[in-house]
């Protein structure tokens, strides 16, 4: 784990703010203000290159709630945003045909 700003962190689409329902918002800001933010319980991934793998909307409640400058601990993964892009889509080519016969399954059963 290391410690950085969040400020720090980066998303692909910086302009992006990721769409989530107003109840699972409102949980989750009063969870961090009754427990605080418990980097242990809670791990926001991120690549070497500080690109928010996982947390983006944690990221953007600790942000909202502390400010750019608050520091956070993240779990770091050795590579890069591309790397993990690429993984992604191709798993996701792998699992396409996949995802299309259990469609086409559930529709004749």
């Amino acid at each position: 784990m290391v410690e950085v700003k969040l400020s720090d962190l980066k998303t692909i689409n910086k302009d992006q703010k990721y769409y989530w329902s107003k109840p699972d918002k409102i949980e989750l800001i009063d969870s961090v203000n009754t427990n605080g933010f418990d980097s242990e319980k809670s791990v926001i991934s991120v690549s070497n290159d500080y690109y928010i793998i996982d947390g983006h909307h944690r990221c953007e409640i600790l942000s909202d709630m502390y400010g750019p400058d608050h520091k956070i601990f993240v779990k770091k993964y050795f590579f890069s945003r591309t790397m993990y892009i690429l993984t992604l889509s191709s798993i996701l080519l792998l699992l396409s045909p996949i995802i299309i016969i259990i469609y086409i399954l559930k529709k004749w059963i």
